[in-house]
C-alpha cells in the first residue's frame, strides 16, 4: 500500500491508546484489526502505522510531561549511609573528613556529580534517598515498571487525585484528634495549632530532645548573639553545637542545619529560643504545605 493512500482514522487511534493502555503489544493490536476487517487489504493502514503513531502519541505526552514538571531529578541514593553519617556532621572539617572518607570507600573520587556539596540552603526535608523511596512507593500502586512513559503521563492525574484524597482524609482526622503537648513551650504548643499530625511528631522529637542541650551565651555583635551549647547523644558521648541568634528578627540559624535540610527547628535552636524567653517564632519557620489545609498559616 502506498503511503500517501495510507490513512488512521480517529476510531483507529482511539482503539489503539486502548490497546496500548492495557499493554498490549502493536503487532498484537495490527491483527485484531487485521482479525476485525477479515483481511489486511480491507484496511487503511500497515503494522508500522500502528507503531509510529503509539511512538509519537508517547513523544507529544512526553515533552508536554517535561514542560509541565520542568528540570526536576532525583537521586535515589543506593550507598549506605549509616556507615558515614553525612548529615549530622555540625562542622566544616568533620563534614569534610566524612565526605572524603565515603568517596574514598566507595569509589567516587573524582565523579564530577559529587565534586561540590551545597549547605546554608534550604531543602525542606528534601533528601533524596527519602524522597526517591516515598515517590516509589506511591507510584507503584498505580504503575509497574514495565509501564511505558505515555502510560505514566495518562495516569498522573488519577496518582494525584489519590493522593489528595488520603491527605483530605488524614486532615480530617487529624482536626477531629489532638496530640498531647511534650513541653510546655508555647512554640510548641503553635507547631501543635497548624500542623498536620505527622509533621508534628516529628517536631515533638526535637522539643522532647531539647531536654539534652545545654546552652550558653558566647559573645554578640550588632544584635546577633552566638551561642555555645553542648548536647548529651549517650552516657559518655557529647557534642558541641553553636547556633547565632538575630535579637531583632528573633531568628536562629544552627551549624547542625536541621531546618534548612529537613523544614524543622532543631533542640539546639529551640534552646536558644527558649533561653531567648521567644514564645513564638516566626513564619519562615512554619512550612506551608505540611500545614493543615483548615488552617491559615499565621
Amino acid at each position: 500500500m502506498l503511503k500517501q493512500h495510507r490513512e488512521v482514522s480517529m476510531f483507529v487511534r482511539r482503539t489503539i491508546e486502548t490497546n496500548e493502555e492495557a499493554e498490549i503489544r502493536p503487532s498484537k493490536i495490527y491483527q485484531s484489526f487485521v482479525a476485525a476487517a477479515g483481511s489486511h487489504r480491507e484496511l487503511s493502514f500497515i503494522e508500522k502505522d500502528v507503531r509510529n503513531y503509539i511512538t509519537r502519541e508517547a513523544d507529544a505526552r512526553s515533552r508536554a510531561a517535561c514542560e509541565y514538571f520542568g528540570d526536576v531529578i532525583s537521586f535515589d541514593t543506593t550507598y549506605n549511609t549509616n556507615s558515614h553519617v553525612v548529615w549530622n556532621s555540625y562542622t566544616k572539617d568533620i563534614f569534610d573528613k566524612n565526605w572524603n572518607d565515603f568517596l574514598t570507600k566507595y569509589g567516587l573520587r573524582g565523579n564530577k556529580w559529587l565534586s561540590v556539596y551545597l549547605d546554608h540552603h534550604f531543602w525542606a526535608g528534601m533528601r533524596s534517598t527519602q524522597r526517591s523511596e516515598s515517590m516509589h512507593v506511591f507510584f507503584n500502586k498505580f504503575i509497574t515498571r514495565n509501564s511505558s512513559l505515555r502510560k505514566f503521563v495518562k495516569r498522573y492525574d488519577n496518582c494525584l487525585a489519590s493522593r489528595e484524597q488520603s491527605e483530605r482524609e488524614f486532615d480530617a482526622a487529624d482536626f477531629h484528634t489532638v496530640i498531647l503537648w511534650a513541653t510546655k513551650s508555647a512554640i510548641e504548643a503553635q507547631f501543635q495549632h497548624v500542623y498536620t499530625h505527622e509533621k508534628f511528631r516529628k517536631v515533638q522529637a526535637q522539643f522532647r530532645g531539647k531536654v539534652n542541650c545545654i546552652t550558653r551565651s558566647m559573645h554578640s555583635t550588632l544584635g546577633f548573639i552566638t551561642y555555645e551549647g553542648v548536647e548529651r547523644v549517650s552516657n559518655s558521648t557529647f557534642k558541641k553545637f553553636f547556633v547565632t541568634y538575630d535579637a531583632v528578627s528573633r531568628e536562629v540559624m544552627c551549624q547542625c542545619l536541621l531546618f534548612e535540610s529537613m523544614g524543622i527547628l532543631c533542640r539546639h535552636s529551640l534552646s536558644v529560643l527558649s533561653f531567648e524567653r521567644v514564645d513564638n517564632v516566626a513564619s519562615k519557620y512554619i512550612l506551608k504545605e505540611e500545614a493543615h489545609t483548615h488552617q491559615e498559616q499565621p
